[in-house]
C-alpha cells in the first residue's frame, strides 16, 4: 500500500492501480483497500471508482473503520458532483444515489477532510484560521465558528474540520504524527487531505494534497487557502 501511494504521488497511475487491486484482494476486509482504488481510478475508470465507493459506502466494517464510512459517503458525495459538474454519463445514473445512500450534502466556506494509509497510527489535523488561532484535538472549536468534527486514534481517520463563514485572510492547514500504536518496524505513513471551499454551491473548489510523515512528532504544512 504504500508503495502504491509513492507511485501514484509520482503520476504513475496504472502501477498505483495494480498495486491497490492486489491490496484489495489481500484486504478486502478493510474499506480502505476499496477507497484506495476507487481513489487513483476516479479520471481513468470512474466506472470502476463508482463500483467500488458503492461497496465501500454500503458493506458493513469492523468498528474500528466505523468512521470510514463517513469519509467514504463524504468522498463519494464529492465524486458524484464533480461528475456532474463535467456533465458526465454516469452522473445522469447517480443523481438518486445520494439521497438513496444518504449521502452527506456538506454546505460551508471551508472543509478540510484528513485521512492515513496505515491502520493503528493517530494522525491529528490542525487548522489555523487567520487570527492565529489553532484548532486542533485539545481545542476543537475556534472563535469564529470553525470546528474539529473528530479526533481518530485508531483505523484509517478521518479528521475533518468545518467553518460555515470563513474569516478573511489565509488558513494554514497542518498535519501531526501524533502516536504509532501498531506494532510495525516501520513508522512511515502516507497522508490524504482533501479542502473543499464553499462547499455544496456552484463555486465549490475541491483541491487534494498528499504527504508522507516519517516519525512520530513529525509536522507538515499541507495547504493554504485564502478567502
Amino acid at each position: 500500500r504504500l508503495v502504491a501511494y509513492r507511485l501514484h504521488t509520482w503520476g504513475l497511475i496504472g502501477l498505483s492501480a495494480e498495486l491497490f487491486t492486489e491490496v484489495l484482494r489481500r484486504r478486502p476486509y478493510e474499506p480502505q483497500s476499496y477507497r484506495d482504488l476507487a481513489y487513483v481510478s476516479r479520471d481513468e475508470r470512474p466506472e470502476l471508482a463508482v463500483l467500488l465507493y458503492e461497496i465501500a459506502a454500503r458493506d458493513q466494517w469492523d468498528d474500528r473503520f466505523q468512521q470510514m464510512n463517513v469519509l467514504i459517503g463524504e468522498e463519494y458525495s464529492l465524486f458524484i458532483r464533480a461528475l456532474e459538474r463535467a456533465e458526465h454519463p454516469l452522473s445522469s445514473r447517480l443523481a438518486n444515489r445520494r439521497n438513496e445512500l444518504n449521502l452527506p450534502d456538506e454546505r460551508g466556506d471551508l472543509r478540510v477532510i484528513l485521512s492515513w494509509n496505515t491502520d493503528n497510527v493517530d494522525i491529528d489535523l490542525w487548522v489555523t484560521d487567520p487570527n492565529g488561532e489553532k484548532c486542533y484535538y485539545a481545542a476543537p472549536q475556534n472563535t469564529s465558528g470553525g470546528t474539529l468534527l473528530d479526533d481518530v486514534v485508531q483505523g484509517f481517520g478521518p479528521e475533518r474540520f468545518a467553518q460555515s463563514d470563513a474569516d478573511s485572510g489565509d488558513y494554514v492547514i497542518e498535519a501531526h504524527y501524533y502516536g504509532n500504536n501498531g506494532n510495525r518496524l516501520e513508522a512511515e505513513t502516507f497522508i490524504h487531505v482533501t479542502v473543499i471551499k464553499y462547499a455544496g454551491t456552484e463555486r465549490e473548489e475541491v483541491s487534494e494534497y498528499d504527504a508522507l510523515l516519517s516519525e512520530v512528532n513529525d509536522v507538515v504544512t499541507m495547504a493554504r487557502v485564502s478567502f
